[in-house]
């Protein structure tokens, strides 16, 4: 198996899953993709990349609520598995409550192990209509421009983003940057209600399609003042 990220939470580094997904297809290896920091960012084709198993939260870039994952695997997959947990959705007759057959669904249904977070599902099924009215392609390429326009705001007053020379198509939105002072500098910017986040010793900041030109120039002014 290869299990990767589609978008590496720390450095922001986009894979170029058709290019991985290829090659294990040609030597029968399962392709497992993260997609948590890829998912309302850029688009992924799981037939195309050819991805057997692909999973995430909807709490980040999908701006929806915490407790509810996705989860695609193929068909073939999911008749290789031997499945270890079971639940009382997993099985095909669930609403028999008393009757112990453990017969699981034809289907990814079987590891649906217990009753659905309702809830979030509601907040999640609102969040999609809005990446449907705005159209996912509008978000990717508005992220794509705030990332790009991050980097060389960066750039111009001497701060070298971690993946300041990769190629623009293996970048998505995390823009991150060292620096010994990364604590300090975290809360000189959160008083100033900025919010980013310090990981590993590193400030990340990941604007997403509905922030502006104007808010990352306003975050860079806060910059030149901390550092």
């Amino acid at each position: 198996m290869v299990s990767i990220s589609a978008v590496q939470f720390l450095s922001g580094y986009r894979a170029n899953l058709d290019t991985i997904g290829e090659l294990c297809k040609k030597n029968n290896i399962v392709f497992c993709v993260d997609a948590i920091q890829a998912t309302g960012v850029v688009q992924i084709d799981v037939v195309k990349s050819n991805i057997d198993f692909l999973c995430g939260g909807t709490q980040k870039w999908l701006m929806a609520a915490q407790g509810l994952s996705y989860l695609y695997i193929t068909e073939e997959l999911q008749n290789r598995i031997s499945q270890k947990n079971v639940g009382w959705a997993s099985v095909e007759n669930a609403w028999n409550l008393l009757q112990y057959d453990l017969t699981l669904k034809n289907s990814a249904e079987r590891f649906q192990n217990g009753t659905v977070n309702a809830l979030g599902v509601a907040i999640f099924d609102a969040v999609l209509e809005l990446f449907e009215e705005f159209g996912i392609e509008n978000c990717e390429l508005r992220i794509k421009r705030n990332t790009n326009y991050f980097f060389e705001q960066l750039c111009n007053i001497g701060i070298e983003p971690v993946l300041k020379n990769v190629k623009e198509e293996n970048r998505a939105g995390i823009i991150t940057f060292k620096h010994p002072e990364a604590n300090e500098i975290y809360n000189k910017l959160e008083k100033k209600k900025i919010f980013c986040a310090v990981r590993e010793g590193m400030i990340r900041f990941s604007p997403h399609f509905y922030n502006t030109t104007e808010e990352i120039e306003s975050v860079i002014d806060e910059l030149k003042k901390v550092l």
